[in-house]
């Protein structure tokens, strides 16, 4: 057992997917005569192989038997190991659990332990109010001992939660303010620290010495390129959010002393454009409007560039800008749940369906997709023998769009259409309605417009299939909330 579990382990470290998958059956084998330490570091190294989703095995099959009948005999650290390895893994089998355990050893958790429990419930979205409140206690007791890390980690955890545990919240607020001026930040920690106190709105810690504290610090990370596409796209965001709670006199007074800072965040997010995806891209440019540097960035958002996108053996060359050319439009971008679906399709594309749906095949099907865009989805149906209607309603994603399927040699036809009643009229029932990222924001309207043409489009025999990502609209992910109501 201590071999097998050691050599897990170290092939977990060792990035060695293949080993891990060869070995499943000997760790299920060995699960049960374990040690309790020596589980939580089997469940922990298949974790990270189990969320890639390449995996031939199922993660709760092997795992959550055990991890249910023996959650009681985790110590502290084990516990947390645990905790974010089911969430890692995006497992909920035997979480409850884990989580009635989390509860019974909070009292002596140190700051790393609290914050990984803490991410855990934030990641799979498990609002314990019980177990988050006696976090938020221990937390705040012990605000001098956490680590950047621990404090970022909490933060999220309340913002994603939506939780807010004022005295907690605030402590760590100025631990943020206090300690960026003494100890020198990794950049992640900073962004995900002022954007989780953004999300969560009254900081009370006094909004412009807190973005101030926050500027002074990432200067020299911002000069050295320190920060990922994602950092800049939070960090500009937050700064942004929390400009708008200041009365006018304020933000104009703080915007002049932060000159420096704003144009090295601009600066910086303007070199990695090309770097950022879809979602980090068009918040930075919503922030970037938010600050008054709208038409710094005109230059940068309206060149054309390209990706490259490869799904199995299919490859094809994109042109995309920058979502929100002029600062409003979105579908100019490649979106990641256009890059999901196009997989998928690649993927599954020879029978779509499942029990008790009709199958259909995507060569020679006749496809219409809703909110094309640049055409990922489209070219790839396409090229695959699917008789393709691309649709969306902004001309200039259509013109991309048609330069897209020209350069990659797909057969398809391009048709303007915006959602409405009767919006779908003249076009004939297709087998398959494709649509990704289509069901986002908050907008009823934009919801009912979108099933009335799903309606008037699909026929009896129509399969619809949508993928969503980041923005989804809420409970979508689930199959629930209003758009399915």
């Amino acid at each position: 057992e201590i071999e097998v579990a050691s050599i897990v382990h170290g092939m977990a470290k060792l990035n060695q997917g293949r080993v891990l998958t060869n070995m499943v059956e000997v760790v299920e084998y060995y699960l049960a005569s374990m040690s309790s330490q020596q589980v939580a570091n089997c469940v922990s190294a298949y974790a990270r192989h189990a969320s890639s989703g390449s995996t031939d095995w199922n993660y709760d099959d092997v795992f959550s038997k055990d991890i249910a009948k023996r959650s009681k005999d985790f110590n502290r650290q084990e516990t947390a190991t645990v905790c974010w390895s089911l969430a890692t893994a995006g497992s909920r089998s035997g979480f409850d659990e884990m989580r009635r355990r989390a509860r019974e050893l909070v009292g002596g958790m140190s700051g790393q332990e609290m914050s990984t429990v803490a991410w855990a419930l934030a990641t799979l979205g498990e609002n314990d109010e019980e177990l988050m409140t006696a976090i938020a206690n221990r937390a705040r007791k012990r605000c001098k001992r956490l680590s950047p890390l621990d404090i970022s980690e909490l933060l999220w955890s309340f913002a994603r939660l939506d939780v807010w545990p004022q005295k907690c919240c605030r402590k760590l607020g100025l631990a943020v303010v206090e300690r960026t001026s003494k100890e020198e930040w990794p950049a992640r920690q900073l962004a995900t620290a002022i954007w989780s106190l953004a999300k969560l709105g009254d900081v009370a810690t006094g909004t412009p010495l807190l973005v101030s504290a926050v500027a002074a610090a990432s200067l020299p990370l911002l000069a050295s390129e320190g920060f990922a596409p994602r950092d800049l796209s939070n960090m500009s965001w937050a700064v942004a959010t929390l400009f708008g709670m200041w009365d006018p006199e304020e933000k104009a007074r703080c915007e002049a002393s932060l000159g420096e800072f704003l144009e090295a965040l601009r600066s910086s997010g303007e070199a990695a454009i090309g770097q950022f995806n879809a979602q980090e891209c068009s918040k930075f440019l919503f922030a970037m409007s938010k600050l008054g540097m709208k038409d710094k960035m005109q230059e940068a958002v309206s060149q054309d560039r390209e990706q490259v996108c490869e799904f199995g053996d299919q490859k094809i060359r994109i042109l995309y800008r920058p979502p929100g050319r002029n600062l409003r439009h979105t579908g100019v971008a490649v979106w990641d749940a256009s890059l999901v679906l196009s997989e998928w399709l690649v993927t599954h594309g020879g029978a779509l369906g499942k029990q008790g749906v009709r199958r259909a095949k995507l060569a020679g099907a006749a496809v219409v997709e809703l909110g094309a865009g640049v055409g990922v989805v489209a070219v790839t149906a396409a090229k695959m023998g699917a008789k393709v209607l691309a649709t969306d309603g902004d001309q200039q994603a259509l013109d991309l769009l048609s330069r897209n399927a020209s350069r990659n040699e797909a057969e398809l036809k391009v048709k303007q259409l915006s959602w409405g009643p009767e919006a779908a009229v003249g076009i004939p029932a297709p087998d398959i309605v494709l649509g990704a990222g289509i069901v986002y924001g908050v907008s009823h309207e934009t919801w009912r417009n979108l099933v009335a043409t799903l309606r008037d489009l699909c026929g009896p025999h129509t399969t619809v299939i949508l993928a969503s990502g980041q923005g989804a609209a809420p409970g979508v992910h689930e199959s629930k909330g209003v758009f399915f109501d």
